[in-house]
């Protein structure tokens, strides 16, 4: 449910309080999602696909739409590039992944307005790096941060995309192809693939502005389908 979706429900004076505990609330659910994969990583076979994000990579039902891929979906609402990087050792490392799908960074676009694109593209490298160093047999795949639609439908959450700039994605996913060549990775680009012709993430794409809908995730589908069925 979208953060103005929630409030809708809230008398205006409560307002501040409500927003305070949405803050809170987003914490102790981090906590709880690593608990829950702590518990599923004892259950996961070995070289299998996992991907690895935020909330993007968390709500999408990959399961149900790619049933025939055994995958480990290892996204935290709200994560962003530190949050990864403090939970490799404990989530992804023990899984021993064959393929690791990593999206990341938009989140921090919208929490560290004071970071550059390439600053945050400078912690993207460092997650994949201490990927390689630990996981040497596994094959990793970086993914285009997709765009956000801040347009004025009624859908659109305003004030969960109050801080999120879709010049500053642009910037970031140039900077993510060159890492991905640097690295000699593959490099999805689903980002164009989300656009309407205003060049902001679909209407038909998204339930708010930032997160996608089933459509949404149909475009993704195809566009991983290729690197989950191929050796590489």
């Amino acid at each position: 449910m979208a953060l103005k979706e929630i409030l809708e429900f809230v008398p205006p004076a409560q307002r501040q309080a409500a927003e305070d505990f949405i803050l809170r609330f987003g914490q102790v659910y981090k906590n709880m999602m690593l608990s829950r994969y702590n518990a599923l990583n004892g259950l996961a076979k070995a070289q299998q696909v996992v991907l690895l994000g935020d909330s993007i990579t968390e709500e999408f039902p990959a399961h149900e739409m790619l049933p025939d891929i055994v995958l480990y979906n290892r996204g935290i609402s709200g994560n962003d590039t530190y949050d990864v990087l403090n939970r490799l050792e404990q989530h992804i490392y023990p899984l021993q992944p064959g393929k690791l799908f990593l999206l990341i960074g938009v989140n921090d676009l919208a929490k560290y307005p004071n970071d550059t694109p390439q600053m945050v593209s400078l912690r993207i490298e460092e997650i994949l790096d201490k990927l390689a160093a630990n996981l040497p047999k596994c094959k990793l795949h970086l993914i285009s941060v997709y765009p956000v639609n801040k347009s004025g439908d009624a859908k659109i959450d305003q004030l969960m995309l109050s801080l999120s700039d879709n010049q500053r994605v642009v910037e970031l996913n140039r900077y993510l192809r060159q890492l991905a060549q640097r690295k000699n990775l593959p490099y999805l680009d689903i980002h164009p693939q989300l656009l309407n012709a205003e060049g902001e993430l679909d209407l038909v794409y998204t339930r708010e502005g930032l997160h996608l809908t089933v459509e949404g995730y149909q475009v993704v589908v195809q566009a991983l389908r290729p690197y989950l069925s191929s050796v590489e």
